[in-house]
């Protein structure tokens, strides 16, 4: 008779992954600020805080 695979409970890797999304933002941010402009990124740094903001208020 075969074993039964009995399923147990995963990590959790959500805080790692935020970070890693935080630092990947951050780097972005700051390869647009490199070849564009402070401005720039600042203006896109607004605009997807906004949509974010946006869409929370949304749920």
């Amino acid at each position: 008779m075969p074993e039964q695979h009995i399923p147990r409970r995963v990590e959790d890797y959500t805080t790692p992954f935020l970070v890693s999304l935080g630092v990947l933002f951050f780097m972005a941010l700051f390869a647009i600020w490199a070849s564009f402009g402070y401005l720039t990124a600042i203006l896109i740094g607004w605009v997807v805080d906004s949509l974010l903001k946006n869409r929370a208020a949304r749920r």
